[in-house]
């Protein structure tokens, strides 16, 4: 018989990835590496994250920037082109992957993730299969991250979307607006779904299953441009941003069997999240 505990880290991991965890009392956690924590701030909040910028991801960043750079240039002619003449125009023959991707765009489709996993997970805790436990944790490490990043750019740059009609350098900057119409950079489905499926491939030697993956998640980017959601840069820095995060959650992760902790901090009108490895 699961034990309470168990159960409820079963519905703190649903419920992440679904983003709907609200601000509430939970008892101290610690699973695998993820941990929650209700506690004040400490004073020494906001100390040194370990991160080291190295050439590789130096020269990797300055390749996204000048990459995104040129593609915000073409990004209405891909609008035209492929959202607003997909019958007709000359990415038609791609309009069936931007479809495959509709259905992270489903009203269900996060429920039967956090479902999915929530049954991954309880596979694994209970038929002794460590892998499962740890990739699901992994996975909610790395949405939770991605998710603070890119909400993060998205009300700091406050980009209109394509179907305002009104250009891709429109934009509200620095008024950290939350209306949906102002919040274009960067895709937010396209860095979760990178987010959930890099760690999944980074994780599984198939080369079917790797595939399958980068595939599936490409095609929500796809999915995001056709229906007018996304300029191209809009899913070309989001999946970017995805990869990048779930990338280093599983490269820590497996590096001298250290694992990322994520602490959520609630405390009167304040809150925060802390970072430990």
């Amino acid at each position: 018989m699961p034990e309470t505990k168990d159960w409820l880290l079963l519905l703190v991991v649903v419920n992440l990835a679904l983003g709907n965890l609200h601000a509430q009392n939970l008892p101290g956690i610690s699973w695998h590496g993820f941990s929650l924590k209700n506690e004040v701030i400490p004073n020494d909040f906001g100390g040194e994250l370990p991160v080291k910028l190295s050439t590789h991801t130096a020269r990797s960043a300055l390749a996204l920037a000048l990459g995104t750079a040129l593609l915000a240039k073409a990004d209405r002619e891909i609008d035209e082109e492929y959202a607003i003449d997909r019958e007709y125009g000359p990415f038609s023959s791609l309009k069936w992957f931007g479809k495959t991707g509709k259905f992270y765009d489903m009203r269900y489709s996060s429920p039967a993730i956090a479902g999915l996993m929530g049954a991954a997970w309880l596979y694994g805790r209970y038929a002794g299969k460590e892998n499962y436990c740890e990739t699901v944790g992994q996975m909610t490490q790395s949405l939770i991250l991605t998710t603070l990043v890119t909400s993060t750019l998205k009300t700091t740059v406050g980009r209109h979307r394509p179907y305002t009609n009104n250009g891709p350098f429109e934009n509200e900057m620095f008024d950290f607006t939350l209306k949906s119409d102002y919040m274009s950079f960067p895709s937010g489905h396209t860095s979760s779904i990178f987010a959930l499926l890099t760690v999944l491939a980074k994780r599984s030697e198939s080369r079917w299953i790797q595939t399958g993956a980068y595939s599936l998640a490409a095609s929500v980017g796809f999915q995001r441009m056709m229906y007018r959601k996304h300029w191209a840069s809009d899913v070309l820095v989001g999946g970017f941003i995805g990869y990048s995060i779930a990338n280093w959650v599983v490269y820590h992760g497996q590096k001298a069997g250290k694992w990322l902790r994520i602490s959520p901090f609630l405390g009167g009108k304040t809150a925060g999240v802390s970072l430990h490895l």
